[in-house]
């Protein structure tokens, strides 16, 4: 799990990202990113109760993607506030998938850093 400081967005953030941040769809996401004034990237992960049906699914998925995202945040080079929102897609996909979809992402928006990543295998990851 990622530290409260960096899971820590308020109803004011979710709005600032929803209506002003950049959408970028992948094979099983959508990630809303904006930047942020603070010194931090603070993640939130929302899957919608239309995604999966039960909260077990659904918390099981929102800890992968927060356990993805404490490996690779060190390796962010913006701050910024993002949220991210599985896609219907996401729930027959394996950790392996979402990893890799996900790396795929914030490597295409510039956000980790290449030099590092290179550095890194994946089972590192």
């Amino acid at each position: 799990m990622l530290s409260r400081a960096h899971r820590g967005l308020k109803r004011a953030d979710f709005s600032a990202v929803y209506k002003s941040g950049k959408t970028l769809k992948i094979a099983f996401f959508r990630i809303k990113t904006v930047d942020n004034p603070e010194n931090t990237v603070q993640v939130a992960v929302v899957v919608a109760n239309k995604t999966l049906k039960g909260a077990v699914k659904r918390n099981k998925l929102r800890r992968q993607v927060y356990a993805i995202m404490r490996e690779i945040q060190p390796l962010f080079i913006k701050n910024a506030r993002i949220v991210i929102i599985p896609e219907q897609s996401a729930k027959t996909a394996d950790f392996q998938a979402i990893q890799a979809d996900l790396i795929q992402g914030f490597t295409k928006i510039q956000f980790l850093d290449s030099e590092k990543m290179t550095n890194i295998s994946k089972n590192e990851i």
